[in-house]
């Protein structure tokens, strides 16, 4: 499996951030990936972050893909995706910037018991351009849209629409509820299922 971990950081595509993710059990313990287990944080032997560490991909766009180790068994787990400051992980700098409580379960990672994401992802993300309109059919400018996965409770990108009313999400393939907001107007499908092809 691959890919479990999604994080959307749109301002980290333009800067060049690096992103990385922790594994913690619910008694706060760390997962060592060299060592195959969890642990205090340090291990005894001083280890930090750098030792911790889930390397994650930008893939484009600012949405960033990372593995959950499938040698950690079955449970209920906390993620943390960080933002790396230096050359290397440092948890005494570095910003937690998503992640949440997560159900590892058959090889594949759950949120709020839904389907986080697909135990694979096609790497090639679509581009996918969502119009925002009236129910006239007039297209709207600067209404903010969010691409939640179908029956999901979180928002993986969001997007604001152009003077045309598109809005354009770089997505892997899948079902996306769209949810369009805009202060004095109400949208006639909210949210807006709809299918994104890679």
């Amino acid at each position: 499996m691959a890919n479990e971990i999604v994080q959307f950081y749109p301002q980290g595509s333009a800067a060049g951030y690096t992103l990385y993710s922790l594994a913690r059990n619910l008694t706060g313990q760390v997962w060592h990936p060299t060592g195959q287990a969890f642990e205090t944080w340090g291990g005894g032997v001083s280890r930090t972050a750098d030792d911790y560490d889930g390397a994650m991909t930008n893939k484009r766009g600012g949405l960033y893909l990372g593995n959950f180790d499938s040698n950690i068994p079955d449970g209920i787990y906390y993620v943390a995706v960080c933002r790396r400051v230096g050359t290397a992980p440092d948890d005494t700098i570095d910003a937690v910037v998503g992640g949440g409580r997560r159900r590892w379960v058959g090889g594949k990672l759950y949120e709020d018991d839904t389907l986080w994401l697909n135990n694979s992802v096609d790497l090639t993300t679509a581009t996918h351009t969502y119009t925002v309109t009236d129910g006239s059919g007039n297209r709207i400018a600067d209404v903010l849209v969010e691409a939640k996965i179908s029956g999901g409770s979180v928002v993986v990108q969001s997007a604001r629409t152009d003077a045309n009313g598109n809005a354009v999400f770089y997505l892997p393939a899948g079902i996306y509820d769209f949810i369009a907001t805009k202060a004095g107007f109400s949208f006639p499908a909210n949210p807006d299922r709809e299918t994104v092809s890679a």
